[in-house]
C-alpha cells in the first residue's frame, strides 16, 4: 500500500492507505511510532486501491499510483491526508496530475516536493502495461500536475526504463532508489539532486538483488 510518515500531528505516526488481502480495499489506517500495537483506521480513501506509493510534507501526506478493479486508471490521482484533521481529499479536484497512470512507483520527498521514479504505466483504461523509466516531481506548494525532471539511469550508464518497485528515501539533498525489478531483481542503488532535478545516477549496489 501505500505509506507514509505523520509529522503533522507530531511525529509520533505512521499511515498506510489501500491494500489487497482479503479483497482491494480504501481503508487508511495509522499506527503509532512511540507504543506498539494494531493500526486503527482514521479514514477512508476516495477511491480503492493497492500498490501505490506515498510521500509527505510536514503537514500532509500524499498517496498516489494505486492499481485497482480492472481499468479504473487510478495511477494519476494523488490524495492528500491532512494530519492534523485526518481529512481526505483529492488535489487537484480530482484530475489526473501525473502525465503517466502509474502503479509500482518509487517515491521519495524534499521538503517541498514529492518525487516518484520509475514504476509500470497504462495510457489508457485497458490499455495494458508498460514500465516507466521517469523522474516526477509535485510540488507542495502548489498541489499542481507534476512534472517530469529526468530520466532513470543504471549501473551501466544507459537510460533505464524497465524498473518498477523498489525503496525509495532521501538525504537533506538528494532522493534514492534501491533495488526494483525488470525481468530480475536488481542490486543498483541510484540518486539524484534535489536542488537541481535532472536524472538519476548509479551510485552502489546492494549486497543482493530484492524488489
Amino acid at each position: 500500500p501505500g505509506s507514509f510518515g505523520g509529522q503533522g500531528g507530531g511525529q509520533n505516526y505512521g499511515y498506510h492507505c489501500g491494500g489487497l488481502y482479503p479483497q482491494v480495499t480504501n481503508i487508511q489506517g495509522k499506527y503509532s511510532y512511540a507504543s506498539d500495537g494494531d493500526a486503527t483506521g482514521v479514514a477512508s480513501m476516495m477511491m480503492q486501491g493497492y500498490a501505490g506509493s506515498g510521500c509527505q510534507s510536514p503537514t500532509a501526506g500524499f498517496s498516489f499510483g494505486f492499481d485497482g478493479a480492472p481499468n479504473t486508471n487510478q495511477g494519476a490521482k494523488v490524495e492528500k491526508h491532512v494530519f492534523a484533521s485526518n481529512t481526505q481529499s483529492h488535489i487537484g479536484g480530482g484530475a489526473d496530475l501525473s502525465s503517466w497512470h502509474l502503479q509500482l512507483c518509487t517515491a521519495t520527498n524534499s521538503i517541498t516536493h514529492g518525487y516518484t521514479i520509475g514504476g509500470g504505466w497504462n495510457a489508457a483504461p485497458g490499455s495494458g502495461h508498460a514500465n516507466y523509466g521517469g523522474v516526477q516531481k509535485l510540488s507542495f506548494a502548489t498541489e499542481t500536475t507534476m512534472t517530469f525532471v529526468g530520466t532513470a539511469y543504471n549501473d551501466n550508464g544507459a537510460q533505464d526504463p524497465t524498473m518498477v518497485a523498489g525503496a525509495g528515501s532521501a538525504s537533506l539533498t538528494h532522493g534514492y532508489r534501491a533495488a526494483g525489478h525488470n525481468a530480475l531483481q536488481t542490486d543498483s542503488i541510484e540518486k539524484w539532486a534535489f536542488a537541481t532535478d535532472g536524472n538519476s545516477t548509479f551510485v552502489g549496489s546492494l549486497i543482493r538483488g530484492n524488489d
